[in-house]
């Protein structure tokens, strides 16, 4: 009995197993109400969205009736930036920093600019203004995808630190290929494998 019972488990096991990995959709109507709900996408076409609903059952959503889905801007730029000054008898301290980032973003293109400077100085009483922190960066990366795996990229590295004996300034160019791992609207991680001209004054 238990043998013959087994094909009766395997086929309602293969049956609901369609169901189980259907995609859920959201969709959001230009009236302002949403459905959730099963989309069956044989059945759907670029005009009509077929979808089973589980109190509703069927449904077929006109795409016109559907709210576009607005696309993020392809800039967005971020700049901060902060002064501190201060002097307690007669000892004198001053800080600003300041740093920006702007991102570029299509189908095929990546664009991300970024810079920043940090400074600082002692004034202390009776003693001459002695500058602790003076830097700068600068960079710039490009990345061109020939698909989702695989990028070109030429990018370009600045650092300044006028305090360093060795080297104030520092220049660092690359190009070769990109293998993004990370890539989302939030978070981006990628290898980068290529040649590299190192300079610094």
């Amino acid at each position: 009995m238990a043998l013959r019972s087994l094909p009766v488990v395997l086929t309602a096991a293969l049956l609901a197993a369609p169901a189980a990995v259907a995609e859920t959709v959201q969709l959001t109507l230009l009236n302002g109400d949403t459905i959730n709900a099963e989309l069956v996408p044989e059945e759907s076409t670029d005009e009509v969205k077929v979808l089973v609903h589980p109190q509703l059952g069927r449904l077929e959503v006109s795409q016109d009736a559907i709210k576009p889905v607005e696309k993020p801007p392809a800039w967005t730029s971020t700049i901060s930036g902060g002064i501190n000054a201060g002097n307690k008898d007669g000892d004198g301290t001053f800080t600003a920093n300041i740093s920006g980032t702007s991102n570029y973003k299509s189908d095929t293109d990546r664009l991300k600019i970024q810079a920043g400077l940090n400074y600082s100085k002692n004034n202390d009483k009776g003693k001459p203004t002695e500058v602790k922190t003076d830097k700068g960066m600068a960079n710039i990366r490009y990345d061109r995808f020939l698909n989702k795996t695989v990028t070109l990229y030429a990018k370009s590295d600045y650092q300044y630190n006028g305090l360093n004996d060795t080297g104030v300034n520092v220049v660092e160019g690359s190009v070769g290929v990109g293998f993004p791992l990370i890539n989302t609207e939030t978070t981006t991680l990628s290898l980068s494998l290529g040649p590299a001209l190192h300079w610094n004054e």
